[in-house]
This record gives structure tokens, C-alpha cells and sequence, in this order.
């Protein structure tokens, strides 16, 4: 176990470190000694972000994989309406462009049965 002999001086809430008794040198301990607090906050960080982002990473894969549950469980209840609304939507489209075009052939030989009458241009 690494027990370190530290003095500080505190002046104007500032710590500074005097003297810290080395680690031995078969510990691993004696990177963070050499760095002192700092190393200790650098190793802290390191171990809470590794854990952050390892639980974020699982946290997205679940919800990748929630996902993509909903989006198959989507496709097979409402494929099949949507596949017939879909036609339904084409057999629609194409009934009113028909009705559209008889409507257009219907007023143009309106305007040429007008014509032929010799009442002039309608249009």
C-alpha cells in the first residue's frame, strides 16, 4: 500500500506540495505520485469516461435494436394497408385525371359546336 508523507502550504487557497515521499517503484502507483493530484484526477476521469461511454454505447444499441423491432412489427401489421391504400390512391389518381380529360373533351366540343353555330369564340 502506497502512503505518501505529503506537506502543503496553504496560502490564499492555494496547495502546494512540498514534499512527497516516492512510491515504491514496483507499485503502479508511482505514475499518479509523479503527477500527484493531478494524475488523480486523470486517472479518475479516464475511469468515468470509459464507463460513460460504455454506457451510452449499450444504451444506443438498445435503442437501435427497440427500433428496429417497431419499425418490422410496423411493416408486418400495416403492410398490407398500406399496399392497399397505396392502390387505392393510384386507382383514385387515375379516375380523376380520366374525369379530367372528358371534362376538357366535353367543353371543347362545347366551343366548337358554338363555333359552327356561328356564335363566335367561346373561350
Amino acid at each position: 500500500m502506497f502512503v505518501a508523507d505529503v506537506r502543503t502550504l496553504v496560502s490564499g487557497g492555494v496547495f502546494t506540495v512540498l514534499a512527497v515521499d516516492a512510491p515504491s517503484p514496483d507499485s503502479g502507483l508511482g505514475v499518479l505520485a509523479n503527477y500527484g493530484a493531478l494524475g488523480i484526477f486523470a486517472g479518475l476521469l479516464m475511469v468515468f469516461a470509459r464507463g460513460a461511454y460504455k454506457r451510452e454505447a449499450d444504451r444506443a444499441d438498445a435503442s437501435n435494436a427497440a427500433l428496429i423491432k417497431l419499425y418490422d412489427l410496423t411493416l408486418e401489421r400495416f403492410g398490407p394497408a398500406f399496399e392497399s391504400a397505396v392502390r387505392a390512391i393510384e386507382g383514385s389518381t387515375s379516375l380523376l385525371s380520366e374525369l379530367r380529360s372528358e371534362r376538357e373533351m366535353e367543353r371543347r366540343e362545347a366551343a366548337i359546336r358554338e363555333r359552327l353555330r356561328g356564335g363566335g369564340p367561346s373561350e
